[in-house]
């Protein structure tokens, strides 16, 4: 029986944290810097290795920005409100039956899982307001998430006919309304605590950082790095997290120190590397009460997981 919505506040959703596959936040040009309409304008084709031997590629007719991160982080979030406690059982009994994991990500636990909320919830839990300027962007950035097509498959190379193919979401208007939200099993898998591929971002974090600048693309790219851990990382490659595919201009250095700072102004602690490093900075991600809760709730990794940036 499916579970019947529950209403939250957007305070609420934003306070969760998203459970969010690794691809996510670390597939280079999945999502990048972006200013007006005009710059999502170009085929979007994006490749990453997963675990289990299992490579992930998505593709869209448009780019995706930092709108569109935020608003995917906030479904996840929602997500795992709704649904988290109440698919574990069947999520670990499904696996637990399924060797193959690209068989596990086209089951039927892992294809089931619908977000309820509203254009103004979703503005509001991602820092937009409720006006009707950010109602649109909203439905802007929807309508480019979804779509994109989620292809999972066993080669690198493969034709994506060879691939199993879902949408990254797939967004349904309700007769009062509402939206009706399905996320792709690629994003379900790691909400309900895949055992290598998520990691843990908290909304509230992010939004609460300033929404110009570079410093919240930063944060959600630098979720790769787990909570209260630290990991090392030069300035060449914090700028392919925001412009994938070219060099960046002095200016450019100089806004993404600046984001570094502002990082270090919410939690995160940002120490340069002493010379010959040529601008690589040590990053520790903040442990807060809520990231606490969260990792006891994560089941354990069967194996270490190396850090992927």
């Amino acid at each position: 029986m499916k579970r019947a919505p529950v209403a939250l506040p957007p305070a609420e959703i934003s306070d969760e944290f998203a459970f969010a596959h690794r691809a996510v936040v670390n597939a280079d040009g999945l999502f990048r810097r972006l200013g007006c309409d005009a710059d999502h304008q170009a085929i979007l084709d994006v490749w990453w290795r997963s675990t289990h031997g299992v490579y992930v590629r998505f593709w869209g007719p448009n780019l995706l920005g930092q709108n569109e991160a935020l608003l995917l982080l906030a479904l996840l979030a929602r997500a795992g409100v709704l649904h988290r406690d109440s698919l574990r059982k069947a999520h670990s009994e499904e696996r637990a039956a399924q060797a193959d994991h690209l068989e596990w990500l086209n089951s039927a636990v892992a294809t089931t899982v619908e977000v309820h909320t509203s254009l103004r919830q979703l503005a509001e839990s991602v820092g937009l307001g409720s006006g009707g300027a950010s109602l649109d962007a909203v439905r802007r950035s929807l309508e480019r998430l979804g779509a994109v097509s989620v292809w999972t498959g066993r080669e690198s190379l493969a034709k994506r006919t060879t691939m199993q193919n879902h949408q990254l979401i797939k967004v349904k208007l309700q007769v009062d309304g509402s939206l009706c939200i399905a996320l792709a099993p690629l994003l379900i898998d790691a909400m309900l605590g895949s055992r290598r591929n998520n990691t843990y971002v908290l909304l509230s974090s992010i939004v609460g950082m300033p929404a110009s600048g570079y410093s919240r693309m930063l944060a959600i790219r630098l979720s790769w790095i787990n909570p209260g851990e630290r990991g090392e990382i030069g300035i060449d490659r914090l700028s392919e997290y925001l412009w994938p595919g070219r060099a960046p201009t002095r200016l450019e250095k100089t806004k993404i120190r600046a984001a570094l700072a502002v990082l270090g102004q919410h939690g995160w602690l940002v120490k340069p590397k002493e010379k010959p490093s040529h601008d690589v900075y040590e990053i520790t991600r903040p442990m807060d009460a809520g990231l606490l809760a969260a990792r006891k709730r994560r089941v354990a990794p069967e194996t270490p997981i190396p850090s992927v940036r």
